[in-house]
């Protein structure tokens, strides 16, 4: 009987702590760039950090998820997908092998922003050559 009564302690002692972390990490969406090949969503972070996630997606598949290129001002990244960056303007190329990359130029990056990017990727139908 007393461990019976331990269980049903620690479940509502779980739940808070649940809603601890949920509630601590809430952000505000700010605003969002939609574009045919990719979608941009602002967050303003309750904690102040400045963060850039990257996703990225087969165009013609949108479930299937791909390993990105990323180089975020003139310094590539091969298997980062999030980024610890600065307030200012940012330059971004987003790519994969066999895909177009994408271009996003002077990206404006705030105090407190939490910036997300869901990059679509098309075939490149361009031959490859020896």
């Amino acid at each position: 009987m007393q461990k019976a009564k331990r269980k049903r302690l620690s479940i509502p002692k779980l739940w808070i702590i649940v809603l601890c972390v949920f509630l601590s990490c809430k952000v505000k969406e700010i605003g969002s760039i939609n574009s045919s090949n990719y979608i941009i969503k602002s967050y303003k972070s309750k904690n102040g950090e400045t963060l850039l996630k990257i996703n990225t997606f087969d165009k013609d598949l949108y479930n299937e998820s791909l390993t990105p290129i990323v180089v975020l001002n003139n310094i590539h990244f091969l298997k980062n997908h999030l980024f610890d960056v600065g307030i200012g303007k940012h330059n971004i190329k987003i790519g994969h092998p066999s895909k177009i990359s994408i271009y996003i130029k002077d990206l404006v990056v705030k105090q407190g922003d939490s910036i997300v990017i869901n990059a679509y990727l098309k075939d490149d139908p361009t031959p490859i050559v020896d």
